[in-house]
């Protein structure tokens, strides 16, 4: 039975590597016009566990997140996002471009359906923007993609997301510093949301939270 969840993982592996490199990197208009809300928030809590699907069962990961700031949209203070794919015992599915979280992580999530069978993040890892700090002692909270490149600019959202990493450095602490000193700095979290808002009103949202960080 094992040996068969871990073909299934494999072949789950394959066919997501399939789809993934179909997902075309958006634009930032597609990402808000394509979501639900838009929001950043902690992530407090995550477990994976066999659930039943249209196919059958596999194993999903369920990450609670904390509300901190809705930018567009609305939702609940606290909900669980579930995401396909995970690890339960010495059974895992994986799922390539499927973002990961841990306990303390700080992000900015593009959501386009709470309840999607893959993942709930819009175009998977592209919907998902790690809010960190630079370097120890610095008070400004700093925008980064899936990849742990840097949002320099706008036009960096449109750009093909690369590896991640096999461990970043301090993957498992809270709000973990990323040292990136040849990287161009990267934008502000207050600047990124600034462009959100102005990017939602363009695009018809009348669900936007103007308010300023």
């Amino acid at each position: 039975m094992k040996y068969f969840l871990r073909l299934l993982a494999v072949l789950l592996a394959v066919q997501s590597s399939v789809s993934a490199t179909s997902i075309q990197p958006p634009q930032l208009d597609e990402l808000v016009s394509q979501s639900e809300w838009v929001a950043v928030g902690v992530v407090t809590a995550t477990r994976s566990e066999w659930r039943e699907n249209h196919t059958g069962r596999s194993i999903y990961t369920v990450i609670t997140f904390v509300l901190e700031d809705m930018i567009v949209g609305e939702a609940a203070p606290e909900l669980e996002l579930v995401f396909l794919g995970g690890e339960v015992g010495d059974d895992r599915v994986v799922v390539v471009g499927q973002p990961r979280f841990a306990v303390g992580d700080r992000e900015l999530l593009f959501v386009a359906n709470a309840e999607a069978r893959v993942s709930p993040v819009s175009r998977m890892g592209y919907g998902r923007f790690r809010v960190l700090r630079e370097q120890a002692g610095d008070h400004t909270l700093r925008m980064y993609r899936e990849d742990y490149s840097p949002l320099a600019d706008i036009s960096d959202i449109a750009r093909e997301l690369g590896h991640l990493p096999a461990e970043p450095e301090n993957s498992r602490k809270p709000h973990r510093r990323v040292a990136r000193p040849n990287n161009p700095a990267a934008l502000s979290l207050a600047q990124f949301r600034k462009i959100i808002v102005q990017t939602a009103y363009a695009t018809g949202r009348s669900d936007v939270n103007a308010k300023l960080l």
